[in-house]
């Protein structure tokens, strides 16, 4: 073996999880424990947004105040996303895979962007009244948000969590069906068209948001099995 072989075998060896001189590493360089509690915050933003959005469907009334408060919580999660990237930009060792963190993150930016576009969407076309539907559907996003943030809560212990992506994709197919039955009910009842327009694009906002809800379980859950 040639003196360059030798000395790429010995770095390789040095990068491998059990070797002396990465757990060396990992005591001179500590985590970053930070992070989660940046986790919890932002998802805990996103609780808020999503059970503002119920409140705003439930009540509707002053509409444009109500979503004007949804943006600020928009806005919001964007300074709570940028803190995050800062912090790992300037972190050696995270407490989780750089990019699990750049994806949970990422995930949660859609999930409160789209509450905050389905609020502005309804704000925007002046619909008169919300249907039942509308409200059961921010109904299952509040709960789908709520199972994250408790999630989040206990992400640092990487245990007890297997039960949030099952609870979470419950309420999405939950969500997939409401959706379904609304959007027949549309071609069904004597709507003209423009009235079918908006309420498919507020449907469709509405379900995307399930979906999205259902992506970040899913990242939740890929951190928790690497950890394992």
């Amino acid at each position: 073996m040639n003196t360059h072989e030798s000395a790429a075998k010995e770095s390789t060896s040095a990068e491998e999880p059990g070797s002396p001189l990465r757990r060396f590493s990992f005591r001179l360089f500590p985590r970053e424990e930070r992070f989660f509690e940046m986790f919890v915050e932002d998802g805990a933003n996103v609780l808020v947004a999503a059970r503002k959005l119920n409140e705003m469907l439930r009540t509707y009334d002053d509409i444009d105040r109500r979503a004007d408060e949804l943006r600020s919580l928009e806005h919001r999660g964007d300074e709570l996303s940028r803190d995050i990237w800062e912090k790992l930009n300037t972190s050696f060792v995270t407490p989780v895979d750089r990019e699990d963190i750049v994806a949970l993150i990422g995930a949660l930016d859609d999930v409160l962007d789209l509450i905050d576009e389905t609020a502005d969407t309804f704000a925007l076309y002046r619909i008169e009244a919300p249907s039942r539907a509308a409200v059961d559907l921010s109904e299952i996003i509040v709960k789908q948000c709520e199972v994250i943030q408790e999630a989040l809560a206990r992400l640092h212990t990487f245990k007890d969590l297997d039960a949030t992506s099952v609870e979470i994709h419950r309420l999405e197919k939950e969500g997939d069906q409401v959706t379904r039955d609304a959007v027949a009910h549309l071609f069904s009842d004597d709507l003209d068209a423009i009235q079918v327009i908006k309420w498919k694009d507020a449907y469709n906002l509405l379900e995307a948001c399930t979906d999205r809800c259902d992506d970040v379980a899913k990242i939740i859950e890929r951190i928790v099995v690497k950890h394992a």
